[in-house]
């Protein structure tokens, strides 16, 4: 699904975009205990392996504003996403 925002009333200057994903390819302990074959007792082991696979994906980039940013993601069928904005001085 295709999600556009706008922000406006920002100052001009430099951002920080920090954005953090759950989809079923990043963070989704479910979608890789499935594919583990779905068993019903996990080894230490297992659980070691679905705590450090499963992490949001994390992309950072720097923008420049002018007053407004706009701002579009895709995301999939139950897919969520963090956005994070800082201005860098």
């Amino acid at each position: 699904m295709k999600r556009e925002i706008q922000f406006t009333g920002l100052s001009e200057g430099k951002y920080r975009m920090v954005t953090h994903r759950i989809d079923r390819q990043h963070g989704s302990s479910f979608d890789r205990w499935v594919e583990m074959g779905a068993p019903e007792k996990l080894s230490a082991e297992d659980i070691h392996y679905l705590k450090v696979s499963t992490r949001p994906q994390l992309h950072t980039r720097y923008v420049e504003v002018e007053g407004h940013l706009n701002y579009v993601s895709t995301l999939e069928p139950h897919g969520v996403e963090l956005m994070e904005l800082q201005r860098v001085y």
